[in-house]
């Protein structure tokens, strides 16, 4: 086995002294559906993050294609604002986008440093670094296009930009970005780790089963009742209705079957994952739900879309 870090710190540094102050981000083209990166002639079922190339005054990132149009949408609509609470135009995203993107090239090129000084100590430097560089990728759930805050005062969702957040966002991202580059140059180093947690965390056979499942009855299934609840948005007038008691929530809505709903319905709304019963956490689920909506001509709310794009 190659020396991982060796190698790339050496890659680094000869690319530095070439480029000291203009270097130019590789271009990531997708991730496959098994979350190991792979080319379109090779694999047709695959789940594409396709990322747009941005340059504002000379600041060059990547930015998801998905979550781009969301923002443009959510300005479309005026559902999008300033800290000042002002709407926020085309230009003036563009504006909060360089900040983020300093931040995103920060994080991008320092993460090799970081992870470096992490490592130097252990014995075992090389499997070490690989592991960072895999649980690094396994961050990209927490990615988001920008730092957002949810104004749930609004009769309408909409959403303010946290201006002071942006570079420290893009920072995270960059990172999680530089991350996947290095899986998808050195891949055959990480196929183990793959296969490894896929397994356990995504079992060979769930989406068929949870696919099957929906087919029959999906409404009969606990988790799918739980889901539209966010799917939809109710859960959020129910949680300002019954104040944030999941299990007066979970009376109210299912009666002697309660304690049954309850965990799903905290786990989901707070992101946590005690008891494996975090909805949104799961992609498959989250598609299933999107396509059923979908089909069935229900309105899904902004913040569940946002969700449901991360999948992308």
């Amino acid at each position: 086995m190659i020396d991982l870090k060796l190698e790339l710190l050496k890659m680094q540094q000869t690319t530095n002294e070439q480029q000291p102050n203009n270097e130019e981000i590789k271009y990531l083209k997708f991730v496959a559906i098994d979350n190991s990166l792979t080319d379109i002639n090779i694999l047709e079922d695959f789940n594409r993050v396709q990322f747009n190339p941005i340059e504002i005054d000379e600041i060059s990132f990547y930015f998801s294609n998905s979550r781009y149009e969301w923002l443009l949408q959510l300005i479309k609509n005026n559902k999008l604002f300033d800290n000042s609470n002002k709407p926020i135009s085309k230009i003036e995203l563009r504006k909060h986008l360089k900040q983020y993107g300093k931040g995103f090239r920060s994080g991008y090129f320092n993460y090799l440093k970081i992870i470096e000084s992490e490592t130097e100590l252990f014995p075992n430097e090389n499997e070490i670094f690989i592991n960072k560089v895999f649980s690094k990728v396994y961050d990209a759930i927490n990615v988001s296009c920008l730092p957002l805050q949810l104004l749930k005062s609004e009769k309408e969702k909409k959403y303010k930009i946290l201006e002071d957040a942006l570079f420290d966002q893009g920072y995270i991202d960059g990172e999680i970005y530089k991350a996947w580059m290095i899986v998808a140059e050195y891949n055959p180093m990480f196929s183990k780790k793959w296969k490894k947690q896929n397994a356990t965390q995504y079992p060979k056979e769930e989406k068929i089963v949870v696919k099957n499942q929906i087919s029959k009855n999906p409404t009969d299934l606990i988790w799918f009742k739980i889901g539209l609840l966010f799917a939809t948005g109710e859960i959020e007038s129910l949680i300002k209705k019954h104040h944030s008691n999941f299990s007066q929530i979970a009376k109210t809505l299912f009666d002697s079957e309660w304690k049954s709903y309850r965990p799903y319905l905290s786990e989901t709304y707070n992101n946590t994952s005690i008891n494996n019963k975090n909805i949104l956490s799961n992609n498959i689920k989250t598609k299933l739900l999107f396509e059923y909506c979908n089909e069935n001509s229900i309105q899904m709310c902004d913040t569940f879309l946002l969700q449901y794009n991360s999948t992308k």
